[in-house]
């Protein structure tokens, strides 16, 4: 039987897995954050794509597509340009800079991907990319192209990470991003006795994205800074009420969004299924 108990867990697993695989932040020399590679991959499966149709393949408000096509225009690798059927719409294309760093990080991510993969056999990964395009289909969300060059699971992997929201939350009005996602979440799961420090390690995150991170969750009234209460000396990052409450909401909502999608499961291929997810997310990291 699927219960909201499911959905938090599988939700949970998402977390950890995309932890795990460092999607958080794509390339630190680049700095692309998890939405922008997600844009960009979309944009070479699609070239010639408006902003508003891809706003809707990446399932984000169109407002925030705009400043992330602003961001890799501006680091070109991505030209834009007017239509010439329809002088309102500007359409995407990757550039040459932008090919060639799709084509340098598939090689990274792929070779990151299968490390963490490896407790798996190959039939067991067919399995899992399958349980990733279910969730992603009873969340409704849209298809995605499979490329050649990527790993079998990774397709289905951003389709399941854009249904549950994992490249921009956008819930109680507050959008936030993986990386502010995976923080705040962090936070909540260490209490009040980590520092930046602590929890840029356990990211995987540089000190200074961390602390501007922590910066910003502050000023949205999500977290503050305490007394550390096992070293007097060091200051701790910790959870307000406000913060609290939006991550029991958020929490919550995608949790029964989850066991809706999970329903057409069946159960015992379900358990399976979970039961692969957990042996990946249960290993050391690579």
């Amino acid at each position: 039987m699927v219960s909201a108990r499911t959905g938090q867990r599988v939700l949970e697993l998402f977390r950890e897995f995309q932890n795990l695989n460092r999607f958080i932040v794509l390339d630190p020399k680049e700095n692309l954050s998890l939405a922008a590679s997600h844009a960009l991959i979309e944009i070479q499966a699609h070239s010639g794509v408006d902003i508003g149709s891809l706003a809707a393949i990446l399932e984000m408000p169109r407002t925030s597509v705009a400043t992330l096509i602003g961001s890799l225009a501006k680091r070109r690798l991505v030209s834009i340009s007017t239509s010439k059927i329809d002088g309102r719409l500007r359409l995407l294309k990757v550039t040459k800079r932008g090919a060639d760093f799709l084509q340098q990080s598939d090689r990274t991510v792929d070779a990151h991907l299968e490390a963490v993969l490896s407790p798996l056999d190959k039939s067991d990964q067919i399995s899992l990319a399958h349980f990733f395009g279910e969730i992603a289909d009873g969340m409704g969300t849209p298809p995605c192209n499979s490329r050649s060059e990527e790993h079998l699971v990774r397709h289905q992997l951003r389709r399941a990470t854009r249904a549950l929201r994992l490249i921009h939350a956008d819930f109680m009005g507050a959008k936030l991003g993986s990386p502010e996602w995976q923080v705040l979440t962090k936070i909540k799961e260490t209490g009040e006795r980590k520092s930046i420090s602590e929890i840029a390690a356990e990211l995987g995150l540089f000190l200074s994205t961390t602390t501007t991170i922590c910066n910003r969750l502050s000023k949205r009234g999500f977290t503050t800074s305490r007394k550390n209460p096992d070293d007097k000396r060091a200051t701790a990052v910790c959870l307000t009420d406000q913060g609290e409450g939006f991550i029991q909401h958020v929490e919550q909502t995608m949790a029964l969004r989850l066991e809706n999608a999970l329903l057409s499961i069946p159960a015992e291929q379900l358990r399976l299924k979970m039961n692969i997810f957990e042996r990946v997310v249960a290993r050391e990291q690579p």
